[in-house]
């Protein structure tokens, strides 16, 4: 949202910051320009951009520092960390539209995972993006989402790919990534039909739950999420 602003109001001036207010209040009904200049026009983290990225550096620093002035009541200091657990699909189902595109009641990003959709250059890019932010400032840890179909892994060269893009991910600076194995289509059956899927196992962010005792919301932003390629 920061870098859209920056970007598409401040920089190119292609919008004003009270069409973008009023665009936000109306939940972009009625502003398809605003929304498409600021969904698609500005630089998102997950794609190896330096300056999305760059305003994700200065965000963690910025928000680590400004907890850190605070005791805990045992005295300790607080420490940041990225990783929602589910909270992300429940706090965006209360939060109004976002200057990034994105709808009101829609899941807010999980973790330090970039916002479904957004990353359009797949997994290495959304990974280098990742290993930018500074983890001296991310103490608690984070929790970076990702999604594989078992098709695409039960090929022995991309399992060799995998390890690859992992092995370069941590040599970068990646803290931690998790990413769930499994079809699109086998999620959606499970929805529907929960009895004939009890044992089916998801991460989320940060564990691993059994998809069928998500509640829906949180099921559909894991279906939702995007399946990388290799």
């Amino acid at each position: 949202s920061l870098t859209a602003l920056k970007q598409v109001v401040f920089e190119q001036r292609r919008v004003s910051p009270a069409e973008v207010a009023l665009a936000l209040r109306a939940n972009f009904v009625g502003y398809d320009r605003v929304h498409a200049l600021l969904s698609r026009r500005a630089s998102k983290y997950g794609n190896d951009d330096g300056e999305a990225d760059e305003m994700a550096q200065r965000l963690v620093e910025r928000v680590a520092r400004s907890f850190s002035r605070f005791k805990a009541p045992r005295q300790g200091r607080y420490q940041l960390g990225y990783w929602s657990i589910t909270m992300h699909t429940g706090f965006g189902s209360l939060t109004g539209s976002l200057p990034n595109g994105r709808l009101e009641g829609t899941p807010l990003a999980s973790g330090a995972t970039p916002v479904s959709g957004v990353a359009r250059l797949g997994p290495t890019a959304s990974l280098a993006s990742t290993a930018k932010l500074p983890a001296r400032y991310i103490a608690n840890g984070i929790a970076n989402n990702h999604k594989f179909s078992r098709s695409l892994l039960a090929r022995p060269e991309k399992r060799e790919l995998l390890t690859h893009l992992l092995g370069g991910y941590f040599k970068r600076g990646g803290m931690q990534i998790q990413f769930t194995v499994q079809n699109r289509k086998t999620l959606l059956a499970a929805q529907k039909n929960p009895a004939a899927h009890r044992d089916l196992l998801v991460r989320v962010s940060g564990y691993t739950a059994y998809f069928c005792e998500l509640n829906k919301r949180m099921q559909d932003e894991i279906i939702a999420r995007e399946e990388d390629a290799l």
